[in-house]
């Protein structure tokens, strides 16, 4: 399944996007492929619509997705299939998810905090807690090693999450990018600008970030650090920059 995948990669670059959208258009995608390759025992040519129909409801399902997020797998589906093997894309077949505006779940600073000092894997409070304390996405934070042709499974970090949830006895409901949305909400409340995080979160459109931020009420002229990390929490991470 590589060649298609790499096959997938060079369209995709032929674009102009950045790294950074490359590595977010081939999460899903390598999913998708080796869905097929240990499930179905297809090659991508023989895939059938009730093939993709079934792979999108078992991931959605398996990974608690979104139908926003299902949208992006769907969208990532029709460019491999357009693309890549060159056939059709029926959007009668599969059509996008409507849903409607919402404001993200965004974890209290409690409940973050509660989260990081219940786990005991090393490696999984130090992702969680660089996630929340610098506002990096998911793909960032796995990206973030000294060989880069061995980054961490994006799925890794959320797999701990709700399992660390379901310890703790609560509803599976924080994610890597509710840990973002935390680090916008909870920087905004306690002071910082708009602009100022929007730089911070690497947003091309200030529209962007209002969309991570509730409107909240503040009265701290400063910028605070978002997450204070307790002494028994600190560690040091190190990685190539």
């Amino acid at each position: 399944m590589d060649k298609y995948l790499d096959s997938f990669r060079e369209m995709i670059s032929l674009r102009g996007l950045t790294d950074h959208t490359l590595k977010n258009y081939c999460t899903y995608l390598r999913a998708y492929l080796d869905y097929l390759e240990l499930f179905l025992r297809k090659l991508p040519e023989d895939v059938s619509w009730a093939d993709l129909r079934d792979f999108v409801r078992w991931l959605q399902k398996d990974r608690s997705l979104s139908d926003r997020t299902m949208n992006c797998v769907i969208s990532q589906i029709r460019f491999f299939t357009i693309y890549v093997l060159h056939k059709p894309w029926d959007e009668t077949q599969l059509p996008f998810r409507k849903f409607d505006s919402f404001l993200p779940f965004v974890p209290s600073k409690l409940q973050v905090l509660t989260l990081i000092d219940s786990m005991t894997d090393f490696k999984v409070k130090a992702m969680t807690a660089l996630a929340y304390s610098s506002g990096l996405r998911i793909g960032e934070v796995c990206h973030l090693r000294n060989d880069p042709a061995k980054p961490i499974d994006t799925f890794f970090l959320s797999r701990h999450i709700h399992n660390q949830e379901r310890l703790l006895g609560w509803e599976p409901r924080i994610t890597c990018h509710s840990l973002r949305h935390a680090f916008g909400t909870h920087l905004y409340k306690d002071g910082a600008d708009l602009l100022t995080i929007k730089a911070l979160l690497g947003h091309k459109s200030l529209y962007s970030t209002t969309l991570y931020v509730h409107q909240l009420p503040y009265s701290n002229p400063q910028l605070p650090a978002c997450l204070l990390i307790p002494p028994r929490l600190q560690c040091n991470v190190q990685y190539d920059p």
